[in-house]
C-alpha cells in the first residue's frame, strides 16, 4: 500500500516541479522585454 501511495505521489511532485519552472521562464522572458501570453512568446517581440 505505501509503494502505490509512492507511486501515485510522484507524478504529482514531477507536475509541480515543471509548473515552478515554466512560472520561472515565463518571469526570465518578462524581465527580458519579452510579450508572453496565453500561447506563448510573441515572435514579433523576439
Amino acid at each position: 500500500m505505501i509503494f502505490l501511495f509512492v507511486c501515485l505521489f510522484v507524478p504529482l511532485l514531477s507536475l509541480l516541479i515543471l509548473l515552478y519552472l515554466h512560472s520561472q521562464a515565463i518571469n526570465a522572458l518578462k524581465a527580458a522585454g519579452i510579450n508572453v501570453g496565453f500561447m506563448g512568446a510573441d515572435p514579433e517581440s523576439i
